[in-house]
């Protein structure tokens, strides 16, 4: 009976691994879309999916906003001295 045990044992593993290889191959060509992709298709597929790419350009972003922020309040800055001297000089 151990023998015989054994043997369906191994055999119902063989077919859960071999379901399982079934499955993830399936699963991994239906992911495919069936088309050939060039060099250039993957170059610019990564470049649109790099997340380290993204995060500079928003990087890049937020330093243009704090350096118009910066260039709006040195303005204001000037003005109120203008003012300033302007008062000065009118008293």
């Amino acid at each position: 009976m151990v023998i015989r045990y054994s043997q369906t044992r191994n055999s119902a593993m063989k077919r859960i691994c071999s379901l399982i290889i079934f499955g993830l191959l399936t699963v991994g060509l239906s992911a495919q879309d069936g088309r050939l992709w060039t060099l250039q298709d993957c170059i610019a597929h990564a470049l649109e999916n790099n997340i380290s790419l993204k995060q500079q350009e928003i990087q890049v972003k937020q330093q243009e906003i704090q350096f118009q922020e910066q260039q709006v309040a040195g303005g204001e800055r000037k003005r109120k001295r203008e003012l300033l001297v302007r008062t000065r000089i009118d008293c």
